[in-house]
């Protein structure tokens, strides 16, 4: 091995090692599979390689996209393959059976898209903090431009192919911003401000490597880890770590909660292992779950949800929200014409506590942007009701008027006119739609406006769909 100019960043590799180790741990609690024998379990060498073989191989696979060799990459290859071979076996079996889940990756996904999945480790969802899995160039912002809605209970695995469009469009953006190659992928994995502030450091710089030192961004090793574990993945056979078969626990459908709940609430009623209810719901990170939130469960027991929802509510409510008025989350959606100032007499913080719970840094509020509040958690289920009102009938709900659907608030005259989001009972023309081979919710939402959380409550489905399948859609 060659030395390299540069060394492995110490924090990244063991942001990579604690992911590796952890999957290990967790994936037990999500998929069946046969545990390893006592020879799998030996440790293996990783087979010897030359460099031209090293070469060849990312370069066929990754044409453009690869700026020729450094030493670096060697020392990724070392890093990883140093790992107990167990923490493979799950990883290449979660990234296979990622490969083969239906609606995931599809004939036009790149194998170098795959790949920087499989590089970032991060397979199994995680249940201790926000769900940041999908690093890969979008944040909230950028991934609106692409009708898709990021937010602090956005799960990747469960909005996994419509992030896999966003990113695509994405990318194929950033080609016509950036020249060469590696600076369009640089910019869709660290940043595109990044890249600009490394170019203006370093103008002459004509390949990732002459980069490489100027990017400032603690994921700038990414490249070369990429590159590292494509080609482990390349040789796992030779190195005989094969990825273990995973099957499901659950075959699992979506609903829709109409309360806040707690996770042990729902999992201890439905009779759910807890850990594996967590993990499939791991957007949830605090196990509070907002009403109106869509929570996956297995689809044998769709029917005990329906028949048990007030059980789930009243159990052990007292020792999972003891005080009423202890804070939970609701999200609502904003639309254009509305203001900071309408959030604050509608759900009754302030100005400052609004941006802050949010992120938010500028005065002006995004449309179509799912914004979160505390509220008293007694009252969660009357607030998630406000996105289905109209904007006279939140003014009244925020007085203090009980507000029902049989008897609507008035319209006031100096009301300015809007056209409001669809209710429960939606006023515009009602089309159905037939479902076509390859369709997702996000698909079929995107080409008639509206959002694929509203299709699923007009036609009372989860996220599964079938060809033929007739669905009643509302258009705006």
């Amino acid at each position: 091995m060659l030395p390299s100019a540069f060394a492995g960043d110490d924090q990244y590799q063991v942001l990579l090692k604690n992911a590796l180790a952890q999957q290990a741990q967790q994936v037990k609690n999500l998929y069946s599979f046969t545990p390893q024998t006592a020879k799998e379990k030996k440790y293996k060498d990783f087979p010897s390689y030359t460099q031209l073989e090293l070469d060849t191989y990312l370069i066929k696979q990754f044409g453009v996209l690869y700026d020729g060799y450094d030493p670096l990459i060697d020392e990724y290859i070392d890093f990883f393959t140093s790992q107990p071979t167990v923490n493979y076996r799950v990883l290449f079996g979660l990234f296979e059976h990622l490969q083969q889940e239906k609606g995931a990756f599809t004939e036009t996904t790149p194998s170098w898209m795959q790949y920087l999945f499989l590089s970032r480790i991060h397979l199994m969802p995680t249940t201790n903090n926000k769900n940041d899995f999908f690093s890969i160039g979008l944040n909230a912002m950028i991934a609106l431009n692409y009708d898709v809605e990021l937010n602090e209970y956005t799960d990747d695995r469960v909005n996994f192919s419509s992030l896999i469009k966003a990113t695509t469009l994405y990318f194929s953006d950033l080609k016509q911003k950036f020249e060469q190659p590696s600076e369009q992928l640089s910019a869709l994995m660290l940043g595109a401000s990044t890249v600009r502030k490394a170019n203006q450091s370093a103008p002459e710089a004509t390949n990732y490597w002459e980069r490489y030192a100027h990017l400032q961004h603690r994921d700038r090793d990414f490249y070369p880890a990429l590159f590292a574990m494509a080609f482990i993945h390349h040789r796992r056979e030779a190195w005989g770590v094969k990825g273990f078969a995973l099957q499901p626990k659950w075959e699992t459908t979506t609903i829709l909660t109409s309360d806040t709940l707690h996770a042990e609430q729902i999992a201890s009623v439905l009779e759910l292992n807890l850990p594996t209810f967590r993990l499939m719901n791991a957007r949830y990170f605090n196990q509070v779950v907002p009403p109106g939130a869509p929570i996956l469960i297995p689809a044998e027991k769709e029917m005990s949800y329906a028949l048990l929802k007030d059980s789930i509510y009243a159990h052990q409510r007292a020792n999972y929200f003891p005080n009423p008025n202890d804070s939970c989350y609701v999200f609502y959606l904003t639309e254009r014409g509305e203001y900071f100032r309408d959030l604050t007499y509608w759900f009754g913080p302030s100005l400052h506590e609004i941006k802050q719970l949010n992120g938010f840094t500028s005065n002006t509020l995004p449309k179509r942007w799912d914004v979160f509040f505390k509220v008293p958690c007694s009252d969660s289920a009357s607030f998630a009701q406000f996105e289905q009102m109209s904007r006279s009938q939140r003014d009244a709900a925020a007085r203090g008027v009980r507000v029902t659907d049989e008897t609507p608030a008035p319209v006031t005259p100096s009301e300015e006119p809007r056209v409001d989001r669809p209710t429960e009972i939606p006023t515009g023309k009602k089309i159905s739609y037939t479902v076509k081979s390859g369709d997702t919710l996000w698909d079929i939402g995107r080409k008639y406006k509206v959002k694929d959380s509203d299709i699923m409550k007009w036609n009372k489905i989860g996220t599964n769909i079938q060809p033929g399948q007739k669905l009643t859609i509302y258009l705006p």
